[in-house]
């Protein structure tokens, strides 16, 4: 999509009961009234303070925290973002 830009790769050893959160840059970039934006600390602190087990609350708990943060200020992007959960490999060893 985005010929000679450069990006990380990297693997990542999911367990279950992780999440794994995609999120828009209208997530990290929405802001308050004071022009501050939502951040990607803010966004994990956000995270790191839910302690559900299932995706619709994580969802719900992020997309709320940036709606909190930014009460009511215009928005210039969208806010879009998916929780996905790693619930383990059915009959997998742990060898």
């Amino acid at each position: 999509l985005f010929d000679g830009t450069p990006f990380e790769e990297a693997n990542v050893q999911l367990h279950p009961g992780d999440f794994i959160v995609i999120f828009s840059d209208g997530v990290s970039e929405a802001m308050d009234a004071n022009e501050e934006e939502f951040g990607d600390d803010r966004l994990l602190d956000s995270l790191s303070a839910m302690a559900a087990t299932e995706v619709q609350p994580q969802l719900k708990h992020v997309l709320t925290s940036v709606s909190a943060f930014t009460a009511g200020a215009d928005q210039n992007d969208d806010v879009t973002a998916m929780v996905v959960g790693y619930r383990g490999v059915s009959g997998a060893s742990s060898t």
